[in-house]
């Protein structure tokens, strides 16, 4: 306490009131801000009122039995003010005298303790508190203030709380006994006021002011405003290209000056009776009318208290403030960024708000602060990484969107290698951190990256800065991958003879070799019949003397196979086929007629009685067959008979397929499928027959699967690829999405089965030369019911000849053969 002694000494009664209320405040009796924070929201002169609460504090404040007068003066009243504070409460006689006239006793002061009187008193007593009563119940309800009974009771218990309240609006000071207002003046008379305390035969005298009647109180201009100092270089300012979450306490700041100035009056008029200050007031001008001076805080007066006052004789700290520690009295949200012109004047005891220019002698000199923008830009949105089309080396062109603002400045674009690493200034590491590779203009919504390494992920984020500094949060990220598109050249292919008289007995060797260096294998293929299906026979890294009868002999002699070889590179490009001849192949064994089997029965409509059994096989290439014949056996009908076979025959050796339109739905079948080969040499009429298979029709259940149509299939850069099927029915159905960079092979389920129309859009396609299948399923049993061709928006859709027959056959097996592809060219 002995910097409170020091200061009432020093500095009088204006620096007791000072600190008599900043003890108040750090001891935790104003649960509101006294320091005035206008609402960014407010006018710029409108009023604007703080709430502010006095919880009950004890009565041991020092020096208790010295005391003084305040007064202050105005057109057609003045207003002599006290304080008491002891528990105790006495009379308060007031004594006037006019020039050199003798001394009268004008009135005598206690708390006014009839309600009505009291409510008359604050609501009548200055024009501009015209519900001053209503508003002190609004403002201090939190204190227990109901009534003016409950208004004396807390003002006794909390003399401090009572002193700001008077200050803030003087008509309480008359309510609680503290003061007298004369309003039988002579404007221009220098009138002398003294006052007592009597308390039964006790008389304290409080001192004596003189005063000059009917003008402004004359009060001593605030000198040396200052305002905080939240350049760059502040310590209270975080840096703004660092870690953004850090960088976001300076919206603290925002838009807002921070002001102080020196509150204590000139040594030579400091005395504890005179012109007492109740608080201060701020104004404001704009930098293009300096002059043009609103007032911004409101109908109460700034309290000049700091939140970095010492609790005790305890130095003030010289290091840096931490961020919480402002050293401030007034902090405005001013209206705009930019600078603007402040200064501030002293309110008296009367509350009365000085005016610019005709009060000017009690303004403080100008000061010039700038209201610093600490609000970041949004950060950029629709962020995409797009790999262009071109070739033979694809570029990723990252672009984005933003709803500009006034001041945005530009963009930062970050890359990193991993989705997982940090942020870190200077990045060099983009497998640990993300990098800045690109710092762009307000006008900048694109930017090509000039690193082509293939088949790396990259990914990348944005970030805006505006002309302050200040920088956004991060956008989302988005990657991409150049893939090498580029297939080999064709390989160039001989075949010769292994004998070294070019005989076939010891079969033809095969040499291959590609132009290209990336060329890491080679794929094999051959048909061993006219217009048969192109087998795949191996894949090597090298073909050198290569010989079919090492991966293949067929149960019978070959001529004139026909064949393919294509090179692959590493990321599995192929080029265009080299096709070659084999004259030749030798059988291992004695021919024997190939085997059938029955992949699948499945019920399909239509028939004698409605449904119909439609079989489909699978038998070796085998040159020379004549075709197959169908036997069907009946093993359980309605009746619980059995017996009969009936015979159906298929001349067609390139037949896999065959639907018997003659089966009664409620029976139980057997069909065996028999291949046929020619009567003279080499098979002489043999025959193979395959496993039989039961089947009944399932009628109402398993359908078979039908092919739909494409509509369209398009691709753009950075919106990938659009897909459009089924142009009959565009109903909600089923469906799921099948992808591969092949035509026949490698499909990966891109989507999960959705009820959707029949449209879809692949955003992460990079490119067109992707394959697409579209499936639709039964909801209620998830069976496939129909499907589309392969399509690519670069090649067109997948001719009919070149589909895989089994996208034809059962709904399990369709599905089958698009979840496990087979590896075909």
């Amino acid at each position: 306490m002995e910097w409170f002694k020091r200061a009432f000494v020093t500095r009088g009664w204006q620096v007791f009131m000072r600190g008599s209320i900043v003890l108040a405040m750090l001891a935790g009796l104003i649960a509101g801000p006294a320091l005035s924070h206008r609402p960014a929201d407010a006018a710029s002169n409108g009023p604007v009122t703080p709430r502010a609460f006095f919880p009950r504090v004890l009565n041991n404040y020092p020096l208790i039995n010295r005391y003084g007068l305040g007064y202050a003066t105005a057109t057609d009243r003045t207003l002599i003010r006290w304080f008491w504070s002891p528990a105790s409460e006495p009379a308060f006689r007031v004594y006037r005298r006019a020039g050199s006239a003798p001394e009268t006793l004008v009135a005598t002061v206690i708390s006014v303790t009839n309600p009505s009187q009291a409510i008359n008193i604050l609501n009548t007593t200055e024009p501009r508190y015209p519900n001053l009563y209503t508003r002190i119940l609004s403002d201090y309800a939190a204190l227990g203030i109901t009534n003016i009974p409950s208004l004396l009771s807390v003002m006794r218990a909390n003399k401090l709380g009572a002193q700001q309240l008077a200050n803030d609006y003087y008509p309480v000071a008359l309510v609680i006994g503290w003061g007298y207002l004369d309003t039988a003046i002579t404007p221009g008379t220098v009138y002398t006021y003294r006052v007592e305390a009597v308390l039964g035969s006790e008389t304290t005298p409080l001192g004596s002011v003189s005063l000059r009647a009917g003008q402004l109180t004359p009060l001593d201009a605030p000198t040396n405003l200052t305002a905080l100092d939240l350049s760059d270089s502040s310590a209270h300012v975080r840096p703004k290209d660092g870690d953004w979450g850090t960088a976001q306490q300076n919206r603290r700041f925002h838009q807002t000056a921070y002001l102080r100035w020196n509150i204590a009056p000139p040594t030579s008029t400091a005395s504890i009776n005179g012109a007492w200050i109740a608080g201060y007031d701020i104004y404001r001008a704009p930098i293009t009318a300096p002059t043009a001076l609103a007032q911004v805080n409101g109908v109460k007066p700034v309290q000049p208290l700091t939140v970095t006052i010492p609790l005790s004789d305890t130095p003030p700290i010289t290091t840096p403030l931490a961020y919480e520690k402002v050293s401030y009295y007034y902090a405005d949200a001013a209206p705009a960024v930019g600078q603007w012109v402040y200064r501030v004047a002293p309110r008296d005891l009367l509350g009365q708000i000085r005016q610019w220019p005709s009060d000017s002698a009690q303004f403080s000199a100008p000061l010039t602060v700038r209201a610093r923008d600490f609000y970041p830009p949004e950060p950029p949105r629709n962020v995409t990484a797009t790999v262009t089309a071109t070739l033979p080396l694809s570029t990723v062109v990252v672009s984005w969107d933003i709803t500009p603002t006034a001041d945005l400045s530009g963009f930062v674009v970050y890359r990193s290698f991993s989705i997982s690493v940090t942020q870190q200034a200077g990045c060099a590491d983009e497998n640990v951190c993300w990098r800045a590779v690109f710092t762009g203009t307000a006008s900048a919504r694109a930017w090509n990256d000039p690193d082509t390494t293939l088949e790396r992920v990259r990914w990348y984020r944005v970030q805006a800065f505006d002309q302050d500094g200040n920088r956004s949060g991060f956008s989302a990220p988005a990657q991409a991958v150049i893939h090498d598109l580029t297939p080999p050249s064709p390989p160039n292919v001989t075949v010769d003879s292994c004998d070294a008289f070019g005989g076939p007995q010891n079969g033809y060797c095969i040499n291959a070799s590609s132009p290209s260096t990336d060329t890491t294998r080679y794929r094999i293929a051959c048909r061993f019949r006219p217009g048969g299906e192109l087998l795949l026979m191996a894949e090597i890294t090298s073909v050198n003397n290569f010989k079919l009868e090492s991966v293949y002999r067929p149960p019978f002699p070959l001529q004139s196979v026909s064949c393919e070889v294509r090179a692959a590179d590493a990321h599995g490009n192929l080029s265009s086929p080299s096709p070659f001849s084999v004259p030749w192949m030798i059988p291992v064994r004695p021919p024997v007629a190939p085997t059938p089997i029955i992949t699948s029965i499945d019920t399909a409509l239509g028939g004698v009685n409605g449904y119909s059994a439609r079989l489909l096989w699978d038998v070796s290439e085998a040159g020379g067959m004549t075709g197959f014949r169908i036997s069907r056996e009946a093993i359980l009908r309605p009746d619980g008979t059995a017996g009969g076979v009936d015979v159906f025959t298929v001349s067609n050796p390139a037949a896999r397929i065959y639907t018997d339109t003659t089966i009664d739905p409620q029976t139980v079948y057997v069909y065996t499928v028999t291949a046929l080969t020619p009567s003279g040499f080499p098979f002489n009429g043999v025959t193979a027959s395959s496993s039989p298979r039961t089947f009944k029709a399932v009628v109402n259940g398993q359908r078979p699967i039908t092919e739909v149509g494409w509509v369209s299939l398009t691709w753009q850069a950075g919106q990938g690829a659009s897909l459009h099927w089924d142009p009959v029915d565009d109903r909600l159905r089923a469906w799921a999405i099948f992808r591969s960079v092949y035509r026949d092979s490698d499909y990966i389920q891109l989507t999960p089965i959705v009820m959707s129309g029949p449209v879809y859009q692949d955003a992460a396609a990079q490119h067109d030369r992707y394959w697409y299948v579209a499936v639709e399923f039964n909801p209620r049993t998830g069976e496939p019911i129909r499907y589309t061709r392969p399509r690519s928006a670069a090649y067109g859709e997948a001719p009919t000849q070149l589909m895989d027959e089994r996208l034809q056959i059962t709904a399990h097996d369709r599905w089958s053969s698009i979840l496990n592809p087979q590896s075909q060219i």
